[in-house]
């Protein structure tokens, strides 16, 4: 079973005879897989790749599987070393039977029960976390850490700092995925008194593609106005004879021209991709000296915590970046971030 292919039965498709009419079933699988979110696919494609090798390692029936099968996959995947030399991380593994799982139902099978894999699971998972193991997660930037970011760059001197200001900011306050920053678009932006209204076409909370629209007011620090460094940015494309298509774009290496590449398989060519966004973050907080290892989910998660440091309540913080309302993952970052201390309840006893 390879990966890409095998998701949605797009191999299967192409074993099909010749359709008199229209390939139906052919664009049908297309739709199927424009379904799933771009990183789901990706992630569920390296699982089913594992379990295929798996399969064909132990003379085992891909699809359809029994509980068994499933279960000695998992057992499987818990001998197996990372790249970095490491033991898997149980989430891996979770979202390896996930994969399996749903390519069934796309297949038209039954999935296989999830009860023996889900225990051996669970016993790694136990055994995974005394030995060591932690959940790895990218730390939050702070507002003093952005502004490190920020100032390293010239945006009045390169056209490309001045993108990257307008990214590194914009993501921060509106507390974007980068996916939805990657699927701007020029006329997404309408200025607003107060500040700027950014429609949000689809986000992960968002599968319907009902749209949404986020705020974001001015700054009082004009360095780290989001609004005004967009607004900078777009003034630029303006320049260039850009008044359409995506806001933000891949750049040639001396960062002064715009060219084509960076095709997102959803919005088209001429965008810069998620992946692109998430290198120049770590790019550019290497560069401007930060210790931490930052990528772009590090600004999303450092907007939540510094609106919760300013006294922001959950569902506004939830609101802003379009979490679920009582997420218990923002709950989680407002927890390790701020309130661990500022509402410790030892805090002031002794």
């Amino acid at each position: 079973m390879t990966a890409q292919g095998a998701l949605f039965g797009l191999d299967q498709v192409s074993e099909l005879p010749p359709a008199k009419g229209d390939d139906i079933a052919r664009r049908t699988a297309a739709w199927l897989e424009k379904s799933v979110p771009e990183n789901t696919r990706k992630a569920y494609a390296r699982g089913l790749d594992l379990f295929g090798e798996f399969c064909d390692n132990h003379d085992r029936p891909c699809i359809p599987c029994d509980a068994d099968t499933l279960a000695d996959f998992v057992t499987w995947m818990t001998e197996r070393v990372t790249e970095r030399g490491t033991p898997p991380a149980p989430a891996s593994i979770e979202q390896a039977i996930a994969a399996v799982k749903s390519q069934h139902r796309t297949l038209g099978h039954d999935a296989p029960d999830g009860f023996k894999a889900a225990a051996v699971l669970k016993a790694y998972r136990n055994q995974w976390a005394a030995d060591g193991g932690r959940v790895r997660q990218a730390p939050g930037i702070t507002r003093a850490e952005l502004m490190q970011v920020v100032t390293h760059m010239k945006p009045g001197e390169t056209p490309m700092d001045a993108r990257d200001v307008a990214l590194f900011l914009l993501e921060f306050t509106m507390m974007g995925r980068r996916g939805e920053l990657s699927g701007l678009d020029l006329h997404d932006l309408r200025l607003d008194d107060e500040g700027m209204m950014i429609y949000i076409a689809q986000s992960k909370t968002d599968q319907m593609a009902r749209g949404d629209v986020c705020a974001i007011p001015y700054a009082d620090e004009p360095l780290l106005c989001a609004v005004r460094a967009v607004k900078f940015w777009v003034q630029w494309l303006n320049t260039q004879g850009v008044t359409t298509g995506p806001v933000f774009r891949p750049m040639s290496s001396d960062g002064r021209k715009l060219v084509r590449h960076g095709r997102s398989k959803q919005r088209g060519p001429g965008r810069f991709t998620g992946a692109g966004i998430n290198e120049m973050v770590k790019r550019r907080a290497r560069a401007a000296g930060l210790k931490k290892e930052i990528s772009s989910h590090s600004l999303r998660r450092g907007g939540a915590s510094a609106s919760r440091a300013a006294g922001y309540d959950l569902a506004a913080i939830c609101r802003q970046g379009r979490w679920k309302d009582g997420s218990p993952i923002v709950f989680n970052y407002l927890e390790d971030d701020v309130d661990r201390w500022t509402g410790n309840a030892m805090k002031g006893v002794l």
